[in-house]
């Protein structure tokens, strides 16, 4: 649902090595109509290789990460 609204990156924090890592939503294999919160179990953090806790959902973004919306003023 988050894909049909336009946001295509999840945010995620994970408590055990406090980084924040962003995911593209479109990369993930899941049902198209999953809540984002049934994502969390098949995205454990990298670093921690699976033995830290399970990462925070922190938000959603339509662009990816760095990505700067550009505005004409004309």
């Amino acid at each position: 649902m988050a894909l049909t609204a336009g946001y295509g990156w999840l945010s995620l924090y994970c408590p055990g090595c406090s980084q924040v890592r962003d995911v593209d939503l479109a990369a993930i294999d899941r049902h198209p109509q999953a809540c984002l919160t049934s994502l969390i179990l098949s995205l454990p953090c990298d670093r921690c290789r699976g033995h830290g806790p399970l990462p925070r959902l922190m938000g959603l973004s339509k662009f990816p990460p760095g990505a700067v919306a550009r505005v004409s003023l004309k």
